[in-house]
This record gives C-alpha cells, structure tokens and sequence, in this order.
C-alpha cells in the first residue's frame, strides 16, 4: 500500500511559524535540554487524556542534526528542534496512523489537540486561525475515543484469555497428533 499524497505539508510548515510568531513564541530552537526530551516525551504519553488515547504507547528520543523527524516509534530531534512544539509535531507524526498522509488532516487534528492538551490554548488558538489563513484542512478521526480503565482493563484479559486459549489449542493438537 502506498502512503498518501502530502499536499498540504507546505501550508502546514507556514501555519505552524505564523502561530508561533502570533504569540510571540520561536518556533525553532532547543528550550528542552538533552537530558530533558526523553522524560518530556514520557510525560506527553502519560498524560491522562494522551494515555486514553493511545494506551500503552512508548517513544524512544535520539538525538541527530537537523531538524526533526519521526518514523515508527522513534523521533529523531536536531538542536533546532528541540522544544515542545516541534515535539508534539513529531508526537503527532508517530500518533497517526501510517494510512494518513504525513502531514494531512488527521495529522493536523492530532497536532492541534496536542497542542491545546499539553502546551496551551493561546498557542492552538493562534495555530487554529493559521490553518484557516493557510487554508489547512484538519479532521479530528483520527483522533482515538478515550478508553477507560475499566475497558483497558477488560482489553488486556480477553487479550490474555485469546492467547492462553492459543497456546492450550496448540498443546492439545499436539497432543492428539503424538
């Protein structure tokens, strides 16, 4: 299967600067510390409405040169991009699923709820009316129902329960077949 045309990821790149400049914010440069963006990451993924979302989700940091980019669940982070914002931008990348172009409508909707969930309204404010002037489609579908505990956990158990009842077929096939 072949990913998505990525038409709007121009128009993405120059909503995402005219957001930051709004508020007065740069868009670009290190405001985390090296020793800081693992746990800055963690704490995304621990946040109550994220881990809702998402359960379960881990992302590893490396550090490189450049910019930022995002592939499975690894982001890669140049000094110029590491701070919160571009963060949640490659958090965004590895939150939507592959069947989404990279910087479509789902990827803006998960960006922007990010934004507004973890950095501040003010700035997704500022990032809503970019996307409107930059004529940047978002759809929040891709955007996951919260789970609750009591679902997760019931989840996890019937998972569990399909794997024991696997392993008890196999054992029982094995043992017919001796």
């Amino acid at each position: 299967m072949t990913n998505p045309r990525d038409t709007q990821r121009q128009r993405l790149y120059d909503a995402e600067e005219k957001a930051c400049c709004a508020i007065g914010m740069a868009h670009w440069g290190q405001t985390i510390k090296n020793a800081d963006l693992q746990g800055f990451v963690n704490m995304v993924l621990a946040n109550r409405a994220v881990a809702a979302r998402w359960p379960g989700r881990s992302v590893s940091v490396r550090l490189t040169k450049g910019g930022g980019w995002a592939y499975g669940n690894e982001i890669r982070l140049g000094v110029r991009a590491r701070n919160e914002y571009i963060v949640l931008h490659e958090l965004a990348h590895v939150l939507t699923p592959d069947k989404y172009a990279a910087h479509g409508p789902e990827f803006a909707g998960i960006f922007l709820w990010l934004v507004q969930t973890i950095h501040s309204k003010e700035l997704a404010d500022a990032l809503r009316v970019a996307f409107k002037e930059h004529k940047v489609r978002k759809s929040n579908v891709a955007i996951p129902t919260p789970m609750d505990r009591t679902e997760k956990a019931l989840r996890e158990r019937i998972a569990k329960l399909r794997a024991e009842q696997t392993a008890l077929n196999r054992a029982m096939a094995a043992a017919q077949s001796d």
